[in-house]
């Protein structure tokens, strides 16, 4: 064993070491070739390494429709959703290697550029290999599909869900782009994994490491960072080692200062952005240091508003005032009707905000559905989660990216069915994992549908839960093939 990690590794090295040499020796399209055959190379020996061949044949087929979709991209035309985003991704990532873009200047999304620029900075502009990380991270996540699916259910079971997350249209697609996706999804998957190693073996850092893993996903869209709690409220009511729920338990108070620190990481992460924090603490010094020692000049600055200020003091102020005392009665009757929708607005705010940025662009839906108050926010939320999941619905249906994305829909339907039947099958043996699905698929939900308002983001947003529903949709999938093969005996 140690032998084979030692010709693991130099074979490792050997391959670094190479493409340094083909990056300096040679031309970008070259170098971008030979990237890509080593990252190709890599996989297939690792999927010779594998004991289970039916796991290496769908790992294979994966890596081959990612590749040749990269391929394509990259030499041949534009792949859909690859010439806006995208585009601007694999842009900023080159403007931030050579030095055009401060990293303090970034958050959000364009965390993902900062991938992109760490591969530009040592090997030049090459996109070939920024797409090729997302298509190695597409055939990961075929693997992480899997072992989830040993670990919870058969190998069958497993088989299927590698298998359909090995060729499912919109994964291949976002695999073969530089697009944050990719990274997200794989990441989303390996939090779900370390999940439910402590669901079966019941060890803390199991949770810790989950919560880690999900931290990159939430800097790059804050959504992911509401999918931890559903993590946390498992972890502080179950006791994995007796299988059985407490309401009043040590574990209760571990999950909350678990809780807490996840938060303090997030926000540090995505408000404050750890680049920035030499840069803030540099400019708190100097503020705390120019208050002490130069009071003059913050005295003559002080000084000039006030030579304005007799220029903004006439006797118009007072004279303003007179006329606002006849209308002083119908404020009065006014304030009543004003209070009110700010109250009701202060709840919906976030919400009216969202509607009114992402409701744009000819694919935009649900534009007469405006949330006025609490009501409205509850009754509109099953809706926009139908149109997350099936837009663009069929009377929406214009272009033949319409179409493509009406039949994504329609399997997301057909997903959405088997999944709840899986959950229904393993209600009783794993309830834990049934409540942790649950409250994940409805954390998701929500706050994509509300973040949601037009078919083209829909479909971009939906493939971040793909996995998950394809992974338990998969249990009764195997059933419906164990009957079909007996009724064919």
């Amino acid at each position: 064993m140690p032998e084979n990690i030692t010709r693991i590794l130099f074979c490792a090295f050997a391959s670094v070491l190479s493409l340094f040499v083909v990056s300096y020796l040679f031309s970008t399209l070259v170098f971008e070739v030979f990237f890509s055959v080593i990252a190709i190379l890599w996989v297939v020996f690792l999927c010779f390494k594998l004991q289970d061949k039916i796991l290496s044949k769908i790992l294979l087929l994966g890596l081959l429709l990612r590749c040749a979709l990269a391929y394509f991209q990259r030499f041949i035309g534009n792949l859909p959703d690859s010439t806006s985003d995208a585009t601007s991704f694999e842009r900023r990532g080159w403007e931030i290697a050579i030095g055009e873009v401060e990293l303090s200047s970034l958050s959000g999304a364009y965390y993902y550029s900062q991938i992109i620029a760490f591969i530009y900075y040592f090997f030049e502009r090459v996109p070939l290999a920024a797409q090729f990380l997302n298509v190695l991270l597409g055939v990961a996540l075929i693997y992480i599909v899997y072992r989830t699916g040993l670990l919870l259910f058969k190998r069958r079971v497993a088989h299927i869900a590698a298998l359909i997350t090995a060729v499912f249209p919109a994964l291949n697609l976002y695999s073969a782009i530089t697009m944050r996706e990719a990274v997200m999804v794989f990441l989303f998957a390996l939090s779900f994994y370390l999940f439910c190693l402590w669901l079966k073996e019941g060890q803390k850092r199991w949770v810790a490491l989950s919560l880690a893993a999900l931290i990159v996903p939430s800097m790059m869209h804050g959504g992911f960072f509401l999918i931890g709690f559903a993590y946390l409220f498992v972890f502080s009511f179950y006791y994995p080692y007796n299988q059985r729920w407490f309401i009043f338990r040590r574990q209760l108070l571990m999950g909350i200062g678990m809780a807490a620190v996840y938060s303090f990481v997030f926000f540090g992460f995505f408000h404050y952005k750890i680049p920035n924090i030499p840069v803030m603490v540099y400019e708190h010094a100097v503020v705390v240091v120019s208050h002490y020692t130069e009071e003059d000049p913050s005295a003559e600055v002080a000084e000039k508003p006030t030579d304005e200020e007799p220029t903004e003091e006439p006797t118009e102020e007072p004279t303003d005032e007179e006329p606002t005392e006849e209308p002083t009665e119908e404020p009065t009757d006014e304030e009543p009707t004003k209070e009110e929708p700010v109250e009701r607005d202060s709840f919906c705010k976030p919400f009216q905000r969202m509607v009114d940025t992402r409701t744009a662009g000819r694919t935009a839906y649900l534009e007469e559905m405006y949330p006025d108050n609490c009501f409205q926010v509850l009754y509109q939320t099953p809706v926009r989660t139908a149109y997350l999941y099936l837009a663009p619905v069929p009377w929406d249906v214009e272009t033949g990216e319409d179409v493509m994305g009406s039949l994504d829909g329609l399997f997301y339907l057909f997903l959405l069915v088997l999944f709840f039947k899986g959950l229904w099958d393993i209600r009783r043996e794993e309830r834990p994992l049934v409540v942790a699905l649950l409250l994940m698929v409805i954390i998701f939900s929500f706050v994509f549908a509300w973040g949601t308002s037009n078919s083209g983001t829909a479909f971009r947003h939906r493939q971040k839960i793909a996995f998950l529903l394809i992974l338990v949709s998969s249990l009764p999938l195997s059933l419906i093939v164990e009957r079909l093969k007996s009724k064919i005996k």
